[in-house]
């Protein structure tokens, strides 16, 4: 029962894996797997903005969304400001 849970949760990065493969897919895949790892904060981002609250607050400038990337073995850490693109898919 525990594998599926995590099963789901893997499935969740496959968007920042696609995404890394396609921009950086000549680099080593240490490389690769630091930006899919980067990646994959600011999809968590993205699924943030799903929550209503969460779009007004960023609409009417109360909230920011932070993005932040521990690298333990170097003991580095990076932090960005997530710029939420607001856009629409259809016109009408």
């Amino acid at each position: 029962m525990c594998s599926d849970f995590i099963d789901e949760w893997v499935k969740i990065g496959l968007p920042a894996k696609l995404k890394v493969k396609a921009n950086f897919g000549d680099l080593p895949i240490e490389e690769q797997r630091k930006h899919c790892e980067k990646e994959a904060v600011n999809l968590s981002l993205i699924n943030l903005q799903t929550y209503p609250y969460v779009k007004m607050g960023l609409a009417n400038k109360r909230l920011r969304l932070l993005g932040g990337y521990y690298d333990f073995v170097n003991g580095t850490f990076e932090l960005w400001e997530f710029e939420p693109r607001f856009s629409h898919l259809f016109s009408t």
